[in-house]
C-alpha cells in the first residue's frame, strides 16, 4: 500500500469529526491521541502516537506538549503530573474538551498522508495535522494506525517509520475494545 493509495481510500468516504481523545501510556506503551471519525458506512478510529495539533482559523487550539502545563499555561511538576490517573490536571484536557465542542459533528474535508509520514485532516475553518519530528532508530517505529471499521470487517492500516522511509501495511489481526467508561472504541494489533 502507498501513500496515495492511502489518500484515495480516505477519499472515498464522508468522514464527520465524531470526537478526539488521548490516552496516556504510562510508560508502558506509548501516548496516544485517538481520532474518530464518523461516515454512513464506515467509522475510522486514528491511533497517532506522533506530536499532534489542532488549528482553527489560524490560531492553534491544542498540541501534545499541552499534557505539560496545568490548566493556567503553566508547567506542571513531575510530582503533579504523577498524581492524576489521565489528563485530569492538565491544559491537554481543557483543550481537548474546546476542540472537540469546535469540530463536533463536522464535515472533514480531506484526509491526506505525506511520502513523509504527516497526516493532516482538514475541517471547515480547522485542521488537525500529525507531524512525526522525532528522529529515531533503524528499526523505526508505528507513527499512526488507522482501524476502518466498513460493513462489520475490520481492517487497520499500519503507518510506521522503517529506516528513515514510511512503510505502509493493512492488517485483520486486531482486537478491538468496545467504548466505555466515556472512552471511544479502542484496538490492539493481535500478536502472532
Amino acid at each position: 500500500m502507498t501513500t496515495n493509495s492511502l489518500n484515495t481510500l480516505f477519499r472515498k468516504n464522508e468522514y464527520q469529526f465524531q470526537r478526539l481523545e488521548f490516552e496516556r501510556g504510562l510508560g508502558i506503551v506509548d501516548d496516544a491521541f485517538y481520532l474518530t471519525l464518523k461516515s454512513r458506512d464506515c467509522i475510522a478510529v486514528v491511533k497517532i502516537v506522533t506530536n499532534l495539533r489542532c488549528v482553527k482559523r489560524g490560531k492553534t487550539l491544542l498540541r501534545y506538549n499541552d499534557l505539560f502545563l496545568d490548566k493556567d499555561g503553566k508547567e506542571i511538576s513531575k510530582k503533579e503530573f504523577r498524581s492524576q490517573a489521565g489528563i485530569e490536571k492538565t491544559l491537554l484536557q481543557t483543550n481537548l474538551e474546546y476542540v472537540n465542542n469546535a469540530f463536533s459533528g463536522k464535515n472533514i474535508n480531506k484526509i491526506s498522508l505525506s511520502s513523509y509520514g504527516d497526516l493532516k485532516v482538514t475541517l471547515s475553518g480547522g485542521s488537525i495535522i500529525a507531524c512525526d519530528d522525532v528522529d529515531v532508530s533503524k528499526d523505526g517505529r508505528h507513527l499512526i494506525d488507522v482501524l476502518l471499521l466498513e460493513n462489520s470487517d475490520p481492517c487497520v492500516i499500519v503507518i510506521s517509520d522503517y529506516r528513515k522511509s514510511i512503510r505502509i501495511t493493512k492488517t485483520k489481526d486486531v482486537i478491538i475494545y468496545p467504548e466505555k467508561d466515556g472512552c471511544g472504541l479502542r484496538f490492539l494489533l493481535a500478536k502472532k
